[in-house]
């Protein structure tokens, strides 16, 4: 790779080969259309660590449970049914409460730790970790949500660690794009715009691919964290209707590209634009640290 190549490494704990300074997204300020409705909720994750789940992996199975839990109870939706996860994917059951609305403050993380027993003969059980969360939902009408407006998919669904990504997107009508990685570390990284595709306009019926094939100067890559065998992540999309106020966005001074951001901030700065309605599409991706273990999954 040149030097002058800009490249992104997923997660960032793994480290970015190249930190960028230009910034992604956005001005802040109170959403034009829809007066707040924020509501504070307490609820309760559990995850156990087995198999090929990691203390840390466990603590972020749980914490993700109480944060969707909390869209649930503030919203009056279901989403799963759960008590306790066991080798899960509690990210997708969270990703699909964003289609009601976001933890944008997390007031208080209580965690403890207890253990499961095995009705089962001669076994012993599972260890437990358990978080009881305080935190702020907002909750936003029905009409805020036009995911219909906008597509996306991945060039693959599982990854060997290292692997390049790439991202398709397509706009039914003229929309400002912006897309994010959620990690398994519960952090979101935002990825695009970035320095080297700073016009995130994306017009009606035009598809762009994030980074593009030939594309030189920009590459991305996931990868599992140290002592992860598997780690189950997403990239965000989200697409923001093209107006004459989203028209004067500098979508470039909020975020920047490539550095942590934690969940609730993330959504609060989100939820915060002047903006009518947004398009969300969420990716969700595995990344083995195994080659074969990739192959298999993928062939599933």
């Amino acid at each position: 790779m040149a030097y002058q190549s800009f490249s992104i490494s997923i997660p960032v704990s793994v480290r970015l080969i190249r930190i960028f300074s230009a910034i992604l997204l956005i001005c802040a300020s109170a959403i034009t259309s829809a007066k707040d409705d924020l509501r504070e909720v307490t609820t309760v994750g559990k995850a156990v660590i087995s198999g090929n789940t990691t203390y840390d992996q466990a603590k972020t199975q749980a914490l993700n449970q109480a944060r969707a839990l909390a869209v649930e109870q503030a919203t009056g939706v279901t989403v799963s049914n759960t008590s306790i996860i066991q080798d899960g994917l509690m990210l997708v059951d969270l990703v699909n409460t964003f289609s009601h609305g976001f933890l944008v403050k997390e007031t208080r993380k209580s965690w403890k730790g207890s253990w499961a027993e095995d009705n089962t003969a001669d076994q012993l059980g599972f260890p437990i970790i358990e978080v009881a969360l305080t935190g702020t939902v907002k909750v936003l009408p029905k009409t805020f949500f036009r995911n219909y407006n906008i597509t996306a998919n991945l060039n693959k669904k599982t990854y060997a660690n290292g692997e390049n990504v790439q991202i398709r997107i397509k706009a039914k009508e003229d929309m400002y794009v912006v897309v994010a990685n959620y990690t398994s570390k519960n952090n979101i990284i935002p990825i695009f715009p970035s320095p080297y595709h700073k016009n995130n306009l994306v017009k009606a019926g035009d598809t762009i691919t994030i980074p593009e094939l030939d594309d030189s100067h920009f590459t991305l890559a996931v990868s599992n964290y140290a002592g992860h065998k598997e780690d189950v992540e997403a990239f965000l999309v989200f697409g923001f209707q093209r107006t004459s106020e989203t028209s004067n966005i500098h979508w470039a001074r909020i975020f920047k590209a490539g550095e942590e951001l934690n969940y609730p901030d993330f959504f609060n700065t989100l939820t915060a634009l002047p903006i009518q309605s947004m398009a969300q599409k969420t990716l969700v991706y595995r990344v083995f640290n195994d080659n074969n273990l990739s192959k298999t999954a993928d062939s599933d």
